[in-house]
């Protein structure tokens, strides 16, 4: 309904991916300031207005930070830290990519191309290591154990120098990845689905006998058991369409319009409809759920 170019509409759209993260003032030019973001050094020019006069070149803020028109603009609050030392900032840089890649992702590319090649190998390792990129267990304990020996696998087919110079740079008592699991998950008893979604990572569903047991049975004389199920496993924002389509795949998609007492209706993409309302997070742009050290 606005009058805006498709480059303005292209920017609007994209405010979801707020540019969050430290930025330190470099210059200020009236209105306006230029600020480097000290996790991938770009340099953005930030229309602040009268802003402009309570800033100092070196101050350090954490905020986040929008387009629109060739310049950008504080969105919601910032956090200023004065001057910082070299060293303080280049813990911060990494602090903030290990707790949170996944904002990091949205403005540093090498580190984004580097967790898409990461990402890719380990999905090639989880189909290779278990056959499929969906594997199930009996319960939490069965799950912890596969995956623990899938990775010392991994590590025992890499040479021996190779691991000794990963322990040591990382200062590691062992060579694999160690996992501390929600005792919840761990006690679970009701079958456990482990999907690997090639572009984020994993994904965990418990109670999965009975998602399996209802999608089998096309949608007929499901039980209360089932139905929940089903509806939980659409419901769950943590579950990718990705997932639910590999289980339609196998099994059709009869018990999910069961589920949702969407039976008679024929004529309408019903599981489409379904995954874009309880999943609609998933159809924006998403990045691989992955941390560096």
């Amino acid at each position: 309904m606005l009058d805006i170019s498709k480059k303005q509409r292209d920017e609007l759209q994209s405010w979801y991916l707020r540019h969050f993260a430290y930025f330190q003032i470099e210059s200020i030019k009236g209105p306006l300031v230029v600020a480097k973001n000290i996790i991938c050094n770009k340099k953005y020019l930030i229309r602040v207005g009268e802003q402009s006069t309570i800033v100092k070149v070196g101050d350090v803020y954490i905020g986040s930070l929008v387009p629109w028109n060739g310049e950008w603009y504080w969105s919601g609050q910032q956090a200023g830290f004065g001057e910082l030392p070299l060293n303080d900032l280049e813990e911060l840089g990494k602090e903030f990519i290990q707790k949170a890649p996944q904002i990091a992702y949205r403005y540093c590319e090498s580190l984004l191309e580097k967790a898409k090649k990461s990402i890719k190998l380990h999905y090639r390792n989880f189909v290779e290591f278990h056959g499929d990129d969906l594997a199930v267990f009996s319960d939490g304990y069965a799950m912890a154990a596969a995956v623990q020996k899938q990775h010392r696998t991994e590590y025992e087919a890499r040479s021996k120098e190779l691991v000794k110079e990963v322990m040591k740079k990382y200062n590691l008592k062992n060579p694999y990845p160690t996992y501390s699991y929600p005792q919840e998950l761990l006690d679970s008893d009701n079958g456990i689905g482990l999907f690997f979604n090639q572009d984020e990572g994993q994904e965990i569903m418990l109670g999965f006998n009975d998602v399996l047991r209802g999608f089998k049975k096309k949608g007929v004389r499901l039980t209360e058991e089932e139905f929940e199920s089903i509806r939980g496993f659409i419901e769950s924002e943590a579950i990718s369409p990705d997932f639910v389509k590999k289980l339609t795949k196998k099994y059709g998609a009869e018990s999910v319009s069961g589920a949702f007492l969407l039976r008679d209706i024929e004529s309408i993409d019903y599981l489409n409809y379904i995954l874009r309302k309880y999943k609609s997070n998933h159809f924006r742009k998403r990045y691989p759920n992955l941390s560096f050290n």
